[in-house]
């Protein structure tokens, strides 16, 4: 068809990063299954399968619903250019600390021409298009770095876009050990990316400059010594799920963290989503993200919230939590907090800027993080 479009490729290889973690997290579930059990089995990750994954929400219809009339806080929410030329990646949509915001930004007035109100729905085209040129021209008024830096002291949402050259020698960049320096005995210092995953007893570390040819020669064939193979057997039929009887507390929001809990749920976990009563959602994110899951509703803010928190703690394996740093500290669930109750437990954290420098405790997500 001469009128279709046509069909653009990502510049990230969405299918085969997708595909290489389905992987990693397969095996590993499989090495636990035969701890567990005493067999192996074989894994299968074909690459549609796993790009399936990357559609999320988008990938689940119910009888094509009409789509709904957009309301004002999508055009609050995006990429701005700013008056220096450069982009401002800014929150909006849910953002928080939206009115703190709008007072820093010195347009309260805006509020009575309600182009503040996030509920309002733009099925005025005037309005509509008013608005969204208001919004830019904003934004047009600062340079990306005075909005970041007022955006960061009301405590909302919000980031410059940045090339990945400017974020190397960024501030937080070095001091999160999101980058580390190493000393390459042929091209000399060197910025190279950090560990990704931080585990507090085996964080593991860059070890040094890359190895010349035959460097580790002794080291790598001493481990590969044959080990006597497993004198356990069962058949098939009798094994159960591989995280079966792993229990989850999955505190998590958005997408990203209740990604992770779900991932869990697949493999036989049972992981028990907990959500604020208080915190609003949409079925179809939920659909997607929070399938396999048991729920609750718990105001951790008070007392008794956090009695039912303590009391499903009791037999749990993992605590999965994705909020910024020193949130769930102060309201005394943080892992330190949790690990005097749970000796053993496993709890992961999930956020955007990560526990170290002077990012650590600013909101973000997605979105963020790709700026």
């Amino acid at each position: 068809n001469a009128d279709s479009p046509r069909p653009v490729y990502t510049a990230i290889p969405i299918a085969s990063v997708y595909g290489a973690f389905q992987s990693v997290v397969a095996i590993v579930v499989a090495l636990n299954a035969r701890e567990r059990d005493g067999v192996g089995q074989r894994i299968e990750v074909p690459l549609f399968d796993s790009m399936f994954q990357s559609l999320g929400r988008f990938g689940v219809r119910v009888h094509n619903a009409p789509p709904a009339i957009p309301m004002l806080q999508e055009l609050w929410g995006g990429i701005f250019q700013c008056s220096d030329g450069q982009y401002v990646r800014f929150g909006g949509s849910g953002n928080q600390n939206f009115r703190q915001f709008v007072e820093a930004a010195g347009i309260t007035s805006w509020d009575d021409e309600g182009l503040t109100d996030f509920d309002r729905p733009l099925d005025v085209p005037q309005f509509h298009a008013e608005a969204q040129q208001r919004i830019r021209e904003l934004f047009l008024s600062r340079t990306a770095q005075e909005w970041e830096d007022l955006i960061a002291e009301a405590g909302s949402e919000g980031a410059v876009c940045r090339t990945s050259a400017e974020w190397f020698d960024h501030p937080h960049t070095r001091a999160s050990q999101m980058m580390v320096e190493v000393d390459d005995p042929t091209y000399g210092k060197m910025l190279q990316p950090g560990i990704n995953a931080r585990m507090s007893l085996t964080p593991g570390r860059v070890r040094g400059p890359a190895p010349t040819p035959d460097q580790h020669r002794g080291e790598i064939l001493a481990e590969l010594r044959p080990r006597p193979a497993s004198e356990a057997a069962m058949h098939q039929d009798t094994m159960s799920s591989a995280l079966d009887g792993v229990k989850v507390l999955d505190l998590c929001i958005i997408l990203a963290g209740p990604t992770m809990g779900r991932t869990l749920a697949e493999y036989g976990a049972n992981v028990i989503k907990i959500d604020n009563p208080r915190r609003g959602s949409t079925v179809a994110r939920h659909n997607d993200i929070n399938r396999g899951k048991r729920s609750i509703l718990l105001d951790l803010r008070s007392e008794e919230g956090r009695d039912v928190f303590w009391k499903l703690l009791e037999d749990a394996d993992v605590v999965a939590q994705n909020y910024r740093a020193g949130s769930l500290e102060r309201l005394g669930l943080g892992y330190e907090a949790v690990k005097k109750r749970k000796p053993d437990i496993v709890y992961a954290s999930l956020n955007a800027y990560g526990h170290m420098g002077p990012w650590a405790e600013r909101p973000g997500h997605e979105g963020f993080a790709q700026a």
